[in-house]
């Protein structure tokens, strides 16, 4: 039911030792108290949700571990630290890969993070229907 691509990336955890186990969980505990600490001075967060434009999704699968990373640099710390986030979509590059920026907020603060990101998706106003599917009709 896996991607290889993901069922390759599940497999190599089992050699995972426990030594670099315990580093993780001490980074996780750093970026946790980071994101925290970010959160002090600010309501939310806005930045953009890839540092790099995006690849194509044919393109994935041929793609290695170093080529994708940074595709989730902006993203991740929050998944690790529980922080709720939300990507807004403003728009396309000149191939036609979407771009967005991403709202994120300290633990708990779900409904205000959704609250101001409903409020800027309105202010940018940008229509992410993809242009295959303007005039599509819905269910058809």
């Amino acid at each position: 039911l896996y991607s290889p691509d993901l069922r390759a990336r599940i497999l190599a955890g089992q050699y995972v030792l426990a030594q670099d186990y315990i580093r993780a969980i001490r980074a996780r505990r750093m970026v946790i108290e980071t994101i925290r600490e970010a959160f002090e001075s600010v309501d939310v967060l806005v930045m953009p949700t890839l540092p790099i434009q995006p690849h194509k999704i044919d393109d994935l699968p041929n793609l290695g571990m170093a080529a994708t990373m940074p595709t989730v640099r902006n993203t991740s710390p929050f998944n690790q630290a529980g922080s709720p986030a939300v990507t807004i979509p403003v728009g396309v590059t000149s191939a036609g890969l979407p771009i967005g920026f991403q709202i994120a907020a300290p633990a708990f603060q779900d409904l205000r993070m959704l609250a101001i990101a409903e409020f800027l998706e309105g202010q940018v106003g940008f229509d992410p229907t993809p242009p295959v599917l303007k005039g599509a009709a819905v269910g058809a």
